[in-house]
């Protein structure tokens, strides 16, 4: 988005509480700071989760004097409904507002959204395998130095 020239940047999230929603927060400002473009909290928008949650962003983005010219979307239903009411409000996507959302749904293929998916499966699995090598290999430190001391 910043590498298309987009400077005021939004950002769509499900809930404004929940360690999850504080890191990607935390990510976000942590980006704005790298491109130097200042926070504006009315870039953020809460409580996005459904497709008519879209529907009350462009509601709430035309009510701006500035409003952003992109925006990052929690997920694709979300996205969904910001590009339906774009359309119905005859705001140009990308040109006026570029949407990047998360998920990688079915909607988003049919609608032409562009979408980042995130294997969660895939990273559970990893964090799992690590949580395991790790504890074996606490096991076997554990042996070798009862081993060491004659205690086995």
């Amino acid at each position: 988005m910043h590498s298309k020239g987009h400077k005021k940047i939004g950002y769509c999230l499900a809930r404004n509480s929940g360690s999850n929603s504080r890191y990607r927060e935390k990510a976000y400002e942590d980006f704005l700071k790298k491109i130097n473009e200042p926070f504006v909290p009315d870039y953020v928008f809460y409580d996005c989760l459904y497709f008519e949650d879209g529907q009350t962003v462009i509601q709430r983005l035309i009510g701006m004097h500035s409003p952003p010219t992109a925006l990052i979307v929690t997920n694709d239903q979300v996205a969904a409904g910001i590009l339906v009411c774009c359309t119905e409000e005859d705001i140009s996507v990308p040109d006026q507002l570029a949407i990047l959302s998360f998920d990688n749904q079915p909607i988003a293929q049919v609608m032409n959204i562009t979408t980042l998916e995130i294997p969660l499966v895939e990273i559970g699995k990893n964090l799992l395998l690590q949580a395991i090598n790790h504890r074996q290999v606490h096991h076997d430190e554990l042996f070798v130095k009862m081993i060491e001391r004659k205690t086995v």
